[in-house]
């Protein structure tokens, strides 16, 4: 999987949010799927707003979903993650040598 710049930039904005660092450490510790409904009671967060967020956590490589009738369930995405971080530093090494 090769990853761009642009896809980074990406990922890290996405993880800049405190809201969202939240929903990825917290509401999905332990990897589970979640519905929308799921992720809203359980951070506090609007329905709408947490629909928003897990779209752009799912855009973003952090999430992936999957449809089950007119539920959209979300689940951290490791290897993307992984992936993304593994760019990062990759990025970082590059530029800020040891």
């Amino acid at each position: 999987m090769t990853i761009s710049l642009t896809e980074t930039q990406g990922f890290l904005k996405v993880l800049a949010s405190e809201s969202r660092q939240k929903l990825l450490l917290e509401v999905f510790a332990h990897g589970e799927e979640r519905t929308v409904g799921q992720v809203a009671e359980q951070s506090g967060l609007a329905q709408s707003t947490a629909s928003e967020y897990l779209a752009m956590m799912r855009d973003a490589g952090v999430l992936r979903s999957r449809r089950e009738g007119k539920e959209v369930f979300y689940q951290p995405d490791g290897p993307s993650i992984m992936a993304h971080l593994a760019r990062f530093v990759e990025i970082v090494s590059s530029c800020c040598p040891r």
